[in-house]
Protein backbone atom coordinates (compact mmCIF):
# COMPACT_ATOMS: atom_id res chain seq x y z
CA UNK A 1 0.00 0.00 0.00
CA UNK A 2 2.82 2.14 0.32
CA UNK A 3 4.48 1.74 -2.61
CA UNK A 4 1.25 2.27 -4.26
CA UNK A 5 0.99 5.97 -1.99
CA UNK A 6 4.49 6.66 -3.36
CA UNK A 7 3.86 5.94 -6.95
CA UNK A 8 0.79 7.67 -7.34
CA UNK A 9 2.51 10.78 -5.10
CA UNK A 10 5.46 10.73 -7.97
CA UNK A 11 2.99 11.08 -10.55
CA UNK A 12 1.06 13.45 -9.16
CA UNK A 13 4.42 15.29 -8.67
CA UNK A 14 5.82 14.63 -12.33
CA UNK A 15 2.28 15.73 -13.85
CA UNK A 16 2.46 19.09 -11.67
CA UNK A 17 6.26 19.79 -12.76
CA UNK A 18 4.89 19.33 -16.97
CA UNK A 19 2.12 21.29 -16.18
CA UNK A 20 4.42 23.99 -14.29
CA UNK A 21 6.88 23.79 -17.11
CA UNK A 22 4.38 24.49 -19.90
CA UNK A 23 2.99 27.19 -18.18
CA UNK A 24 5.96 28.87 -17.41
CA UNK A 25 7.12 28.07 -21.10
CA UNK A 26 4.07 29.65 -22.40
CA UNK A 27 4.61 32.74 -20.36
CA UNK A 28 7.93 32.93 -21.37
CA UNK A 29 7.09 33.02 -24.73
CA UNK A 30 4.07 35.23 -24.66
CA UNK A 31 6.24 38.07 -22.87
CA UNK A 32 9.24 37.39 -24.55
CA UNK A 33 11.67 36.46 -21.47
CA UNK A 34 14.66 34.65 -21.16
CA UNK A 35 15.76 32.14 -22.59
CA UNK A 36 13.05 32.88 -25.22
CA UNK A 37 14.51 35.59 -27.43
CA UNK A 38 17.53 33.06 -28.39
CA UNK A 39 15.33 30.46 -28.80
CA UNK A 40 13.34 32.88 -31.69
CA UNK A 41 17.19 33.79 -33.11
CA UNK A 42 17.94 30.00 -33.74
CA UNK A 43 15.26 29.19 -35.43
CA UNK A 44 15.60 32.25 -37.25
CA UNK A 45 19.20 31.38 -37.99
CA UNK A 46 18.10 27.80 -39.18
CA UNK A 47 14.91 29.55 -41.69
CA UNK A 48 17.89 31.75 -43.41
CA UNK A 49 20.05 28.79 -43.75
CA UNK A 50 17.55 27.02 -45.14
CA UNK A 51 16.77 30.03 -47.45
CA UNK A 52 20.06 30.30 -48.22
CA UNK A 53 20.60 26.40 -48.92
CA UNK A 54 17.88 27.65 -51.63
CA UNK A 55 18.77 30.31 -53.36
CA UNK A 56 22.06 28.99 -53.82
CA UNK A 57 20.70 25.77 -55.41
CA UNK A 58 20.20 27.37 -58.87
CA UNK A 59 21.79 29.57 -61.31
CA UNK A 60 21.76 33.09 -59.43
CA UNK A 61 20.65 34.99 -62.40
CA UNK A 62 17.72 31.80 -63.66
CA UNK A 63 14.17 33.34 -63.26
CA UNK A 64 12.52 30.98 -64.78
CA UNK A 65 12.55 27.83 -67.56
CA UNK A 66 11.28 28.03 -70.81
CA UNK A 67 10.23 25.61 -73.40
CA UNK A 68 12.75 24.97 -76.38
CA UNK A 69 10.26 26.40 -78.82
CA UNK A 70 11.30 30.15 -77.48
CA UNK A 71 15.04 29.67 -78.47
CA UNK A 72 17.99 31.98 -77.80
CA UNK A 73 18.82 35.06 -77.14
CA UNK A 74 15.49 36.36 -79.22
CA UNK A 75 15.31 39.51 -80.81
CA UNK A 76 12.29 41.53 -82.24
CA UNK A 77 11.00 44.45 -84.09
CA UNK A 78 8.22 46.82 -83.70
CA UNK A 79 9.68 49.82 -85.50
CA UNK A 80 12.60 51.28 -87.29
CA UNK A 81 15.44 51.50 -85.01
CA UNK A 82 19.22 51.92 -86.17
CA UNK A 83 20.27 48.55 -87.60
CA UNK A 84 23.81 49.61 -86.66
CA UNK A 85 23.71 49.87 -83.01
CA UNK A 86 25.90 47.32 -80.78
CA UNK A 87 24.99 46.98 -77.39
CA UNK A 88 26.87 45.57 -73.75
CA UNK A 89 24.37 43.38 -71.69
CA UNK A 90 25.96 41.90 -68.43
CA UNK A 91 26.74 37.90 -67.86
CA UNK A 92 26.90 35.65 -65.64
CA UNK A 93 28.21 32.20 -64.68
CA UNK A 94 28.25 29.92 -67.03
CA UNK A 95 26.19 32.18 -69.51
CA UNK A 96 27.52 32.11 -73.02
CA UNK A 97 30.09 28.92 -72.02
CA UNK A 98 31.93 27.35 -74.49
CA UNK A 99 35.60 25.85 -75.21
CA UNK A 100 37.07 29.19 -75.09
CA UNK A 101 34.93 30.71 -71.64
CA UNK A 102 34.16 27.55 -69.97
CA UNK A 103 33.43 29.38 -66.91
CA UNK A 104 30.59 31.87 -68.55
CA UNK A 105 31.23 35.64 -69.39
CA UNK A 106 31.10 38.58 -66.94
CA UNK A 107 29.55 40.81 -69.91
CA UNK A 108 29.41 40.70 -73.66
CA UNK A 109 28.70 43.11 -77.15
CA UNK A 110 26.11 41.88 -79.24
CA UNK A 111 24.12 43.57 -82.26
CA UNK A 112 20.50 44.20 -83.60
CA UNK A 113 19.81 40.59 -84.01
CA UNK A 114 21.40 38.67 -80.61
CA UNK A 115 24.86 37.95 -82.65
CA UNK A 116 27.55 37.84 -80.26
CA UNK A 117 30.15 40.00 -81.33
CA UNK A 118 32.58 40.37 -78.31
CA UNK A 119 33.06 38.39 -74.80
CA UNK A 120 34.72 39.19 -71.66
CA UNK A 121 35.42 35.85 -70.05
CA UNK A 122 34.11 35.30 -66.66
CA UNK A 123 36.23 35.07 -63.62
CA UNK A 124 34.80 32.49 -60.50
CA UNK A 125 38.53 33.21 -58.88
CA UNK A 126 37.65 36.94 -58.35
CA UNK A 127 35.16 36.12 -55.41
CA UNK A 128 36.47 32.79 -54.11
CA UNK A 129 37.23 33.85 -50.37
CA UNK A 130 35.67 36.99 -49.61
CA UNK A 131 35.94 38.19 -46.08
CA UNK A 132 33.51 41.22 -46.35
CA UNK A 133 30.29 38.60 -46.84
CA UNK A 134 28.65 35.61 -45.09
CA UNK A 135 27.28 32.60 -45.72
CA UNK A 136 26.96 29.41 -48.06
CA UNK A 137 29.61 30.60 -50.74
CA UNK A 138 29.73 28.72 -54.00
CA UNK A 139 29.98 29.48 -57.88
CA UNK A 140 26.49 30.41 -57.86
CA UNK A 141 26.86 33.05 -55.28
CA UNK A 142 28.30 36.13 -56.84
CA UNK A 143 26.95 37.62 -60.36
CA UNK A 144 27.20 40.93 -61.92
CA UNK A 145 24.70 43.64 -61.67
CA UNK A 146 26.06 46.20 -63.61
CA UNK A 147 29.17 46.77 -66.76
CA UNK A 148 30.70 49.55 -68.52
CA UNK A 149 33.41 49.01 -71.25
CA UNK A 150 35.66 51.53 -71.98
CA UNK A 151 37.48 52.52 -75.19
CA UNK A 152 40.78 50.49 -74.18
CA UNK A 153 38.34 47.23 -73.91
CA UNK A 154 38.52 47.50 -70.28
CA UNK A 155 35.39 46.56 -68.37
CA UNK A 156 34.02 47.64 -64.54
CA UNK A 157 31.86 45.82 -63.05
CA UNK A 158 29.83 46.19 -59.51
CA UNK A 159 28.43 42.67 -58.01
CA UNK A 160 25.76 41.53 -55.86
CA UNK A 161 25.10 37.81 -54.09
CA UNK A 162 22.59 35.43 -53.17
CA UNK A 163 22.31 33.72 -50.14
CA UNK A 164 25.31 35.39 -48.65
CA UNK A 165 24.90 38.58 -46.08
CA UNK A 166 24.99 41.64 -46.73
CA UNK A 167 23.92 41.43 -50.41
CA UNK A 168 26.11 43.96 -51.45
CA UNK A 169 29.26 41.99 -53.05
CA UNK A 170 31.79 44.63 -54.55
CA UNK A 171 33.19 45.95 -57.56
CA UNK A 172 36.07 45.14 -59.95
CA UNK A 173 38.13 46.40 -62.95
CA UNK A 174 39.41 43.81 -65.91
CA UNK A 175 41.22 44.20 -68.77
CA UNK A 176 40.34 43.37 -72.26
CA UNK A 177 41.07 39.29 -71.86
CA UNK A 178 39.51 39.54 -68.64
CA UNK A 179 42.76 40.24 -66.38
CA UNK A 180 41.83 41.44 -63.10
CA UNK A 181 43.15 45.08 -62.64
CA UNK A 182 42.17 45.46 -59.32
CA UNK A 183 38.64 44.89 -56.93
CA UNK A 184 36.87 46.21 -54.07
CA UNK A 185 34.99 44.07 -51.47
CA UNK A 186 33.67 47.28 -49.81
CA UNK A 187 30.27 46.13 -50.44
CA UNK A 188 29.16 48.15 -53.52
CA UNK A 189 26.21 47.20 -55.13
CA UNK A 190 23.73 48.10 -57.68
CA UNK A 191 24.82 50.61 -60.60
CA UNK A 192 27.17 53.10 -61.00
CA UNK A 193 27.39 55.95 -63.40
CA UNK A 194 30.34 57.15 -65.03
CA UNK A 195 30.72 61.17 -64.76
CA UNK A 196 31.62 63.50 -67.51
CA UNK A 197 34.40 64.24 -65.28
CA UNK A 198 35.52 60.54 -65.43
CA UNK A 199 34.55 59.89 -62.05
CA UNK A 200 32.83 56.57 -60.73
CA UNK A 201 29.73 57.23 -58.79
CA UNK A 202 29.04 54.27 -57.10
CA UNK A 203 26.47 52.70 -54.22
CA UNK A 204 28.02 50.92 -51.32
CA UNK A 205 26.98 50.21 -47.72
CA UNK A 206 28.42 49.48 -44.27
CA UNK A 207 26.36 47.97 -41.32
CA UNK A 208 25.79 49.64 -38.22
CA UNK A 209 25.75 47.44 -34.83
CA UNK A 210 24.53 50.64 -32.45
CA UNK A 211 22.15 53.07 -31.98
CA UNK A 212 22.76 56.04 -34.46
CA UNK A 213 21.43 59.39 -34.04
CA UNK A 214 19.56 60.82 -36.56
CA UNK A 215 21.40 64.69 -36.75
CA UNK A 216 20.09 66.92 -34.06
CA UNK A 217 16.77 65.53 -33.91
CA UNK A 218 15.26 62.46 -30.98
CA UNK A 219 14.91 59.96 -33.73
CA UNK A 220 17.32 57.29 -33.90
CA UNK A 221 18.17 54.60 -36.28
CA UNK A 222 17.53 51.44 -33.74
CA UNK A 223 20.60 49.03 -34.45
CA UNK A 224 22.52 46.28 -32.15
CA UNK A 225 25.05 43.54 -32.42
CA UNK A 226 21.92 41.08 -33.04
CA UNK A 227 20.14 43.50 -35.30
CA UNK A 228 22.38 44.64 -38.24
CA UNK A 229 20.97 47.55 -40.11
CA UNK A 230 22.43 48.26 -43.56
CA UNK A 231 24.11 52.07 -43.50
CA UNK A 232 23.88 53.75 -47.53
CA UNK A 233 26.86 55.56 -48.60
CA UNK A 234 27.79 56.80 -52.14
CA UNK A 235 31.39 56.31 -53.32
CA UNK A 236 33.26 58.65 -55.74
CA UNK A 237 36.39 56.73 -57.30
CA UNK A 238 38.85 57.56 -59.98
CA UNK A 239 39.50 54.59 -62.59
CA UNK A 240 42.18 53.38 -61.22
CA UNK A 241 39.85 52.18 -57.93
CA UNK A 242 40.87 55.18 -55.39
CA UNK A 243 38.13 56.77 -53.12
CA UNK A 244 37.88 60.18 -53.57
CA UNK A 245 35.40 61.35 -51.83
CA UNK A 246 32.09 59.12 -49.71
CA UNK A 247 29.21 60.78 -47.29
CA UNK A 248 26.52 58.67 -45.81
CA UNK A 249 22.77 59.05 -47.13
CA UNK A 250 21.07 59.03 -44.11
CA UNK A 251 23.34 61.70 -42.50
CA UNK A 252 22.77 63.59 -45.52
CA UNK A 253 19.67 64.14 -45.32
CA UNK A 254 19.55 64.83 -41.72
CA UNK A 255 21.74 67.65 -41.86
CA UNK A 256 19.70 69.34 -44.15
CA UNK A 257 16.27 68.55 -41.98
CA UNK A 258 15.26 64.94 -43.91
CA UNK A 259 14.82 62.40 -41.33
CA UNK A 260 14.59 58.74 -42.11
CA UNK A 261 14.96 55.89 -39.73
CA UNK A 262 13.80 52.37 -38.71
CA UNK A 263 12.38 53.52 -35.38
CA UNK A 264 9.94 55.10 -37.56
CA UNK A 265 6.17 54.63 -38.55
CA UNK A 266 5.45 52.62 -41.90
CA UNK A 267 8.64 50.65 -41.96
CA UNK A 268 8.17 46.60 -42.61
CA UNK A 269 11.10 44.28 -40.48
CA UNK A 270 12.87 44.00 -43.62
CA UNK A 271 13.07 47.79 -44.28
CA UNK A 272 13.68 47.90 -40.84
CA UNK A 273 16.65 46.80 -41.58
CA UNK A 274 17.12 47.99 -45.32
CA UNK A 275 15.95 51.94 -44.63
CA UNK A 276 16.83 53.59 -47.83
CA UNK A 277 17.84 51.22 -49.98
CA UNK A 278 20.30 53.34 -52.58
CA UNK A 279 19.77 52.13 -55.70
CA UNK A 280 21.67 54.88 -58.22
CA UNK A 281 23.49 57.63 -57.99
CA UNK A 282 24.18 60.35 -61.29
CA UNK A 283 26.35 64.05 -61.45
CA UNK A 284 24.85 66.51 -63.66
CA UNK A 285 26.74 67.27 -66.32
CA UNK A 286 28.10 70.24 -67.34
CA UNK A 287 25.94 70.74 -70.50
CA UNK A 288 22.55 70.10 -69.02
CA UNK A 289 23.22 72.41 -66.12
CA UNK A 290 21.48 75.12 -67.28
CA UNK A 291 18.29 73.45 -67.96
CA UNK A 292 17.95 73.09 -64.24
CA UNK A 293 17.99 76.37 -62.15
CA UNK A 294 19.40 76.36 -59.04
CA UNK A 295 21.47 73.27 -59.90
CA UNK A 296 25.08 73.28 -60.48
CA UNK A 297 27.65 70.62 -62.65
CA UNK A 298 28.13 68.01 -60.38
CA UNK A 299 25.31 68.11 -57.89
CA UNK A 300 24.01 64.56 -57.49
CA UNK A 301 20.51 62.73 -58.43
CA UNK A 302 19.95 59.76 -55.70
CA UNK A 303 17.13 57.14 -55.83
CA UNK A 304 16.38 55.66 -52.34
CA UNK A 305 13.92 52.87 -52.85
CA UNK A 306 12.78 52.33 -49.48
CA UNK A 307 11.25 55.50 -48.59
CA UNK A 308 10.46 56.25 -52.46
CA UNK A 309 12.38 59.21 -52.70
CA UNK A 310 14.21 60.82 -55.53
CA UNK A 311 16.65 64.43 -54.36
CA UNK A 312 19.84 66.60 -55.75
CA UNK A 313 22.52 67.83 -53.57
CA UNK A 314 24.92 69.33 -53.71
CA UNK A 315 28.21 67.25 -53.49
CA UNK A 316 30.89 70.10 -52.36
CA UNK A 317 28.45 71.31 -49.43
CA UNK A 318 26.31 68.13 -48.76
CA UNK A 319 22.98 70.57 -49.37
CA UNK A 320 20.04 68.88 -50.26
CA UNK A 321 18.54 71.31 -52.84
CA UNK A 322 15.77 69.48 -54.12
CA UNK A 323 13.53 65.94 -53.03
CA UNK A 324 10.39 64.49 -54.13
CA UNK A 325 8.43 61.69 -52.19
CA UNK A 326 5.65 59.59 -53.08
CA UNK A 327 5.32 60.26 -56.76
CA UNK A 328 6.82 57.06 -57.63
CA UNK A 329 6.69 53.82 -55.67
CA UNK A 330 10.12 51.71 -54.67
CA UNK A 331 11.59 53.67 -57.84
CA UNK A 332 15.13 53.09 -59.32
CA UNK A 333 17.60 54.28 -61.96
CA UNK A 334 16.75 58.27 -61.52
CA UNK A 335 18.25 60.34 -64.31
CA UNK A 336 18.30 63.57 -65.61
CA UNK A 337 17.05 63.94 -69.27
CA UNK A 338 18.74 67.58 -70.12
CA UNK A 339 15.55 69.09 -70.71
CA UNK A 340 14.20 69.98 -67.41
CA UNK A 341 13.21 66.61 -66.14
CA UNK A 342 13.92 63.92 -63.86
CA UNK A 343 13.47 60.03 -65.42
CA UNK A 344 12.59 57.44 -62.61
CA UNK A 345 11.61 53.83 -63.58
CA UNK A 346 8.46 53.67 -61.21
CA UNK A 347 8.49 49.97 -60.20
CA UNK A 348 5.33 49.73 -58.54
CA UNK A 349 3.34 52.90 -59.10
CA UNK A 350 1.78 52.17 -62.32
CA UNK A 351 -2.17 51.07 -62.94
CA UNK A 352 -3.28 47.99 -60.54
CA UNK A 353 -5.40 46.74 -63.19
CA UNK A 354 -2.68 46.52 -65.86
CA UNK A 355 -0.11 45.23 -63.22
CA UNK A 356 2.22 47.46 -64.71
CA UNK A 357 5.33 49.02 -63.56
CA UNK A 358 6.24 52.29 -65.42
CA UNK A 359 8.91 54.78 -66.60
CA UNK A 360 7.90 58.52 -65.68
CA UNK A 361 9.54 61.95 -65.82
CA UNK A 362 8.86 64.67 -63.54
CA UNK A 363 9.18 68.25 -64.54
CA UNK A 364 11.97 69.57 -61.97
CA UNK A 365 10.42 72.93 -61.71
CA UNK A 366 6.51 72.55 -62.26
CA UNK A 367 6.71 69.05 -60.64
CA UNK A 368 4.22 67.68 -63.72
CA UNK A 369 4.94 63.90 -63.87
CA UNK A 370 4.03 62.26 -67.08
CA UNK A 371 4.06 58.92 -67.91
CA UNK A 372 6.68 58.06 -70.66
CA UNK A 373 5.57 54.18 -71.15
CA UNK A 374 3.75 52.53 -71.39
CA UNK A 375 1.52 55.65 -71.54
CA UNK A 376 -2.02 54.62 -72.37
CA UNK A 377 -4.17 51.70 -72.59
CA UNK A 378 -2.44 50.35 -75.81
CA UNK A 379 -1.12 47.06 -76.09
CA UNK A 380 2.17 46.73 -74.97
CA UNK A 381 3.96 43.21 -76.14
CA UNK A 382 4.83 41.95 -73.27
CA UNK A 383 4.70 42.06 -69.39
CA UNK A 384 6.18 45.40 -68.54
CA UNK A 385 6.15 45.02 -65.00
CA UNK A 386 9.45 44.67 -62.19
CA UNK A 387 8.65 44.50 -59.09
CA UNK A 388 12.24 45.26 -58.29
CA UNK A 389 15.07 46.71 -59.68
CA UNK A 390 14.62 47.94 -63.25
CA UNK A 391 17.23 49.82 -65.48
CA UNK A 392 17.01 52.39 -68.77
CA UNK A 393 19.53 54.87 -69.97
CA UNK A 394 19.37 57.65 -72.80
CA UNK A 395 20.65 57.21 -76.31
CA UNK A 396 23.82 59.73 -77.02
CA UNK A 397 21.09 62.14 -78.97
CA UNK A 398 18.89 61.54 -76.49
CA UNK A 399 16.16 60.37 -78.77
CA UNK A 400 15.76 56.87 -77.75
CA UNK A 401 15.30 54.91 -74.36
CA UNK A 402 17.24 51.79 -73.61
CA UNK A 403 15.59 49.39 -70.57
CA UNK A 404 16.10 46.52 -69.22
CA UNK A 405 12.88 44.71 -67.08
CA UNK A 406 15.68 42.40 -65.20
CA UNK A 407 13.28 39.86 -63.55
CA UNK A 408 11.68 39.92 -66.69
CA UNK A 409 14.61 38.72 -68.70
CA UNK A 410 13.87 41.26 -71.17
CA UNK A 411 15.11 44.58 -72.29
CA UNK A 412 13.82 47.16 -75.53
CA UNK A 413 14.17 50.27 -76.83
CA UNK A 414 11.50 53.18 -76.97
CA UNK A 415 11.71 56.26 -79.49
CA UNK A 416 10.97 58.87 -76.84
CA UNK A 417 9.53 61.57 -79.10
CA UNK A 418 6.47 58.83 -80.19
CA UNK A 419 6.73 56.81 -77.49
CA UNK A 420 7.06 53.70 -79.69
CA UNK A 421 8.42 50.35 -78.85
CA UNK A 422 11.24 49.83 -81.57
CA UNK A 423 13.14 46.76 -80.48
CA UNK A 424 13.18 43.77 -77.67
CA UNK A 425 15.58 41.50 -76.33
CA UNK A 426 14.57 38.45 -74.59
CA UNK A 427 17.11 36.49 -72.75
CA UNK A 428 16.96 33.21 -72.99
CA UNK A 429 20.28 30.89 -72.66
CA UNK A 430 20.84 26.86 -72.68
CA UNK A 431 22.82 26.46 -69.16
CA UNK A 432 23.16 23.44 -66.96
CA UNK A 433 21.44 21.81 -69.82
CA UNK A 434 18.09 23.62 -69.16
CA UNK A 435 16.72 26.33 -72.02
CA UNK A 436 15.37 29.79 -69.07
CA UNK A 437 14.98 33.44 -69.19
CA UNK A 438 17.69 34.65 -67.45
CA UNK A 439 18.33 38.22 -65.42
CA UNK A 440 19.45 40.86 -67.26
CA UNK A 441 19.87 43.60 -64.86
CA UNK A 442 21.91 45.96 -67.44
CA UNK A 443 21.91 46.54 -71.39
CA UNK A 444 23.96 49.57 -72.35
CA UNK A 445 24.18 51.34 -75.70
CA UNK A 446 27.81 50.33 -77.06
CA UNK A 447 30.30 51.59 -78.29
CA UNK A 448 31.96 52.71 -74.35
CA UNK A 449 31.57 55.71 -72.88
CA UNK A 450 34.59 57.60 -72.90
Amino acid sequence: MSSFKSQTVSAISFLCFCVFVFVAGLIVALQGLFPYPYFEQAKAGFEAWQQAREETSDHPQLNFEVPDFEGTMVTDRYGNPDEGQRFLVVGGPRLLADETYPDGVIAWVMDRDGNVLQRWPWKPEVWENPSHVNGLINENSFYPMCARAFPDGSLLVSYQAFGVFPFAAGLAMFDRDGTLRWKKEDNYHHWFTIGDDGLIYTCAMGLLDEPKPLGDSTLQIEASPENLVYSDVVRVLNRQGEVLDEFNIVDTLAASGYYVGNSMSGFSEWDGMDITHLNFVEALPADMADAYPGLNAGDLLISLRNVSTVFIMDRETREVKWIRTGRFVRQHCARFDGRGHIYVFDNRGGNRKRNMSRIVKLDYSSNQLDVVYPSGEEDVPFAFYNGEEGYYEFSEDGKHLLFALSYRGRAGELDLETGELLWRYTNNHVCDGKLGRFKVSTISYYPAAE
